[in-house]
Order: C-alpha cells, then sequence, then structure tokens
C-alpha cells in the first residue's frame, strides 16, 4: 500500500460450505405437532433429498 506495508490475501475456492453429505448420510424428519389451541404455527419442513449415489471417486483420496 501507499506506507510500505507488506500485505498478503487467501483465495480459497469451496465445493460447500456446511456440512457435507457427499461422505455421510443424513436422516431427516419431521416433527410431530404437540400444542394446544390459540394462532396457527408457521409450517417448517425441510425437505428429503431423495439417496442418490456419490459422485464417482478415488477411495484413496482423502475426503477434503
Amino acid at each position: 500500500n501507499q506506507d510500505g506495508e507488506k500485505r498478503s490475501k487467501v483465495e480459497i475456492v469451496a465445493d460447500e460450505v456446511a456440512p457435507s453429505l457427499r461422505w455421510a448420510s443424513a436422516d431427516i424428519r419431521r416433527n410431530e405437532f404437540k400444542g394446544g389451541g390459540g394462532a396457527s404455527a408457521g409450517g417448517g419442513g425441510g425437505r428429503s433429498v431423495p439417496n442418490e449415489a456419490p459422485p464417482a471417486y478415488d477411495m484413496d483420496e482423502e475426503p477434503f
């Protein structure tokens, strides 16, 4: 910069930014509604992802 300070930067290329399901599986369940009367609660709901075969990869390759 103008003051002669040395700077550096790190660039990261990421395919995923959350826990990966590529190397694990997940069981998605909907919570049962338990409650009395009153105002209606908003619906939530994740969606279930169908089981698909993971992309082909080298078994000796580390998953990161």
